[in-house]
C-alpha cells in the first residue's frame, strides 16, 4: 500500500476554512431568515452571519489567487466539447451502475487533475456562478443603508435580493448533501478524509 499525494497544504486551507464559513453561514442564515430568533440574540446571529460571510470573501479571493499561481485553476473548468460529453456520459453510466457493480471508476485521480468531468461541472457552478452570486447578493444586503440601496433597488428591491440570496443558499446544500454522499460510495471513506486532512489516499499497489 502506497501513499498517493493529491492535496497540497494550501489547497487543504482553502477547503476547510471554505467548508467552516460556509457552514456557518447556511446555519445562522437559515436561522435568521426561517428560525423564531427568540432565545438567542438575533443581532449576535446577524454579526456572525457577516463576520463569516467577509471571511468567506476572503478565502474565495485567496484561492482563485492561489489556483491561478500554480495554474491549477483549470483543474475546475469544464472544457465543453463532444469529448467531454462523451467522458461525462460516461462518468454518468458508473454513479448510476458501475459503482454499484464494483467496476473501476472510468477517470483516475491525478494531483493535477482531481476532477471527473461531472465533478468539474458541479464545481465549476458552485465556484465560478453560485458562490458569486450569493457574495454580491449578500454585500449588497449588508451595505443597503450605506451604499447599496440604489443597486437593490435596481434589481427589484431588497426582497427580490434576498429571495435569490436564499435561493442560492439552498442550491448550496444540495451541493453539500451530493458532496457529503458521494465520500461514502466507492473505495473507502477514510480514504477521502485522508486526502483532505494529511493530503493523501491511500493506493494498494498491484501485484507483479
Amino acid at each position: 500500500m502506497k501513499k498517493n499525494y493529491i492535496y497540497g497544504k494550501g489547497e487543504r486551507f482553502w477547503h476547510w476554512l471554505q467548508a467552516i464559513s460556509i457552514s456557518v453561514l447556511l446555519f445562522t442564515g437559515f436561522y435568521i431568515h426561517f428560525l423564531s430568533p427568540d432565545g438567542i440574540n438575533f443581532g449576535s446571529l446577524y454579526d456572525w452571519h457577516s463576520v463569516f460571510g467577509f471571511i468567506l470573501v476572503f478565502v474565495s479571493f485567496v484561492g482563485i489567487v492561489y489556483f491561478l499561481s500554480n495554474h491549477n485553476l483549470k483543474q475546475f473548468i469544464p472544457f465543453i466539447g463532444g469529448e467531454f460529453w462523451q467522458k461525462a456520459m460516461k462518468q454518468a453510466q458508473y454513479y448510476l451502475s458501475g459503482k454499484c457493480k464494483g467496476e473501476k471508476a472510468p477517470f483516475e485521480k491525478k494531483k493535477e487533475d482531481k476532477l471527473n468531468p461531472m465533478q468539474k461541472v458541479a464545481y465549476f457552478s458552485m465556484l465560478f456562478l453560485i458562490l458569486p452570486v450569493q457574495i454580491f447578493t449578500g454585500l449588497l444586503m449588508f451595505f443597503y443603508n450605506d451604499y447599496a440601496a440604489a443597486w437593490v433597488e435596481s434589481l427589484g428591491g431588497f426582497g427580490t435580493v434576498a429571495t435569490i440570496h436564499i435561493i442560492a443558499a439552498f442550491l448550496f446544500v444540495a451541493f453539500l448533501i451530493v458532496h457529503i454522499y458521494m465520500t461514502f460510495l466507492g473505495k473507502p471513506v477514510y480514504n477521502y478524509y485522508l486526502g483532505m486532512i494529511f493530503g493523501y489516499e491511500l493506493e494498494h499497489e498491484e501485484e507483479a
